[in-house]
């Protein structure tokens, strides 16, 4: 992974990562504005892993084959930021 990628979390307000803490003490339920934002988080992830396969040439997945927002949600990083 390179450097770029590890420190990403450092680069988050603490501020927002109280606030982010404390909602999820709270146990806060999921709002439709909380999906959307995951989903995107999502894709976006989805979409930059295509870019690196081409980016290193590595032998298509059947070619890339494309997933369902459902398949992105089951996935382990959906299920973690569910």
């Amino acid at each position: 992974m390179s450097p770029k990628c590890e420190g990403a979390g450092k680069n988050v307000p603490r501020e927002a990562r109280n606030r982010l803490e404390l909602v999820t003490a709270r146990g806060a339920e999921m709002t439709p504005k909380h999906q959307e934002i995951i989903d995107a988080t999502l894709q976006a992830m989805y979409a930059r892993e295509r870019q690196c396969h081409r980016v290193l040439s590595l032998p298509p997945e059947e070619p890339f084959r494309r997933r369902s927002i459902e398949q992105l949600r089951a996935s382990l990083l959906g299920q973690k930021l569910l």
